[in-house]
């Protein structure tokens, strides 16, 4: 029959002019990105899901399709921290990062006193 369009028998490759295929390819890709990720539970199991609904016309010689992927990853694990409550400079109670009743033990190098030498130099007389 010239002039007819050859006709394709509907796939997961094909439905919805290719359109399911490239979202499961997206989310397969999203899917491992989120396994790798430390921040995320190694072992919580992760899942994709392919919807197809299906709407027939009231003659059933057609239907009106819609495909749908989504997925469900693992959540960033929780991360604890340690905060201070100090005051600023200006007296205001804040919470700090460090606890500013302890010193900071990388604070400016001190000059040490003049009877200690530097380990890099001698004592007069030692060997």
């Amino acid at each position: 029959m010239a002039g007819e369009k050859p006709f394709s028998v509907v796939t997961l490759d094909n439905i919805a002019g290719g359109a399911l295929r490239e979202q499961f390819d997206a989310a397969w890709e999203e899917l491992i990105a989120n396994i790798r990720d430390p921040n995320t539970d190694a072992e919580e199991v992760r899942e994709i899901n392919i919807k197809v609904r299906v709407a027939p016309d009231k003659n059933r010689a057609k239907f009106a399709t819609r495909v749908r992927v989504t997925t469900k990853l693992s959540g960033l694990q929780p991360m604890a921290d340690t905060l201070y409550l100090g005051k600023d400079e200006e007296g205001r109670i804040r919470p700090f990062t460090f606890d500013q009743k302890q010193a900071d033990m990388f604070q400016e190098e001190r000059t040490p006193p003049a009877d200690v030498l530097p380990i890099t130099q001698t004592a007069a007389g030692a060997r």
